[in-house]
């Protein structure tokens, strides 16, 4: 496992105890599978971003749901925008009502 994951696993570890650690870590792995090779426009993998907000959040004292909306909030979005996309694609419009 990358050493800047173990790091932030063990910090989450100390704030959240091991359950909160197992799901966090949990987490991690969904949210690397879901960005899989996908790249931001900088080049640097999309799951670097998502990272680094998580750690942000925690080192703000978030607590363990924020942590781990970082971790997944650009899937989502992304997500998110391909709905919109295919209700245009379907309809014409981009109201999802």
């Amino acid at each position: 496992m990358d050493e800047k994951i173990v790091q932030f696993l063990e910090k989450v570890r100390g704030s959240f105890g091991d359950d909160g650690a197992a799901l966090v870590s949990k987490a991690i792995g969904w949210a690397k599978e879901k960005h899989g090779a996908s790249l931001r426009a900088s080049g640097e993998p999309a799951w670097e971003h998502d990272f680094r907000v998580a750690s942000t959040l925690l080192d703000m004292g978030m607590d363990m749901d924020s942590v781990i909306a970082g971790l997944v909030h650009d899937i989502t979005e992304r997500k998110l925008m391909e709905l919109d996309l295919s209700v245009y694609r379907c309809t014409g419009t981009r109201d999802r009502n």
